[in-house]
């Protein structure tokens, strides 16, 4: 007799509530886990009319960065821990799609920068590098690579890029398929 299990995927992606009024009475709550296998990363965020409240985790198995804000304002009382022993991987494989990732404090980031967004992208966070450099990060699908740009000395900017990514998968399932 033979037995066939079939478990349901991980939860991946993000789940978003916006309560509110007009003015200043509102409040967001964000809360993310990644699509991809690889890197591992996950999010969350609220903030009403008052307070802010971030927490980011990326790469736990290697780099193992965790960061936290809260206060008035995204990027208040900023602290990222690196518990890892590693740095953030140059690459990581999925299985139909390869993610590289590009520290933005490395000197050849620029030309790379460059190189990604004249190409013919699916989906980009930025249309410009300046866009990259106000920001802080990158994430770009072209066919079947993935890039993520981030700054080793400010990681959590890259929070907001993945975001940026994972809503951009949530309205194109098929592609994040693909990219699985």
């Amino acid at each position: 007799m033979w037995v066939i299990c079939f478990f349901p995927a991980a939860q991946a992606g993000c789940l978003d509530q916006v309560t509110g009024e007009s003015g200043n009475n509102f409040s967001t709550a964000v809360m993310c886990t990644n699509t991809l296998s690889q890197p591992s990363y996950q999010f969350s965020f609220y903030e009403n009319a008052d307070i802010f409240y971030g927490m980011f985790s990326f790469d736990k198995r290697n780099a193992g960065w965790l960061c936290v804000t809260h206060g008035n304002i995204e990027g208040d009382n900023l602290k990222c821990q690196k518990s890892g022993l590693r740095n953030v991987q140059a690459a990581y494989q999925n299985g139909n799609s390869r993610v590289e990732m590009i520290d933005l404090d490395h000197r050849d980031a620029t030309d790379r920068m460059a190189a990604i967004l004249d190409s013919d992208l699916d989906f980009s966070t930025a249309g410009r590098s300046a866009d990259i450099t106000e920001v802080g990060c990158l994430a770009a699908v072209n066919n079947s690579a993935i890039y993520l740009a981030y700054s080793a000395s400010n990681i959590y900017s890259l929070s907001n890029c993945l975001f940026a990514f994972e809503k951009f998968l949530s309205k194109n399932p098929r592609l994040a398929l693909k990219l699985r």
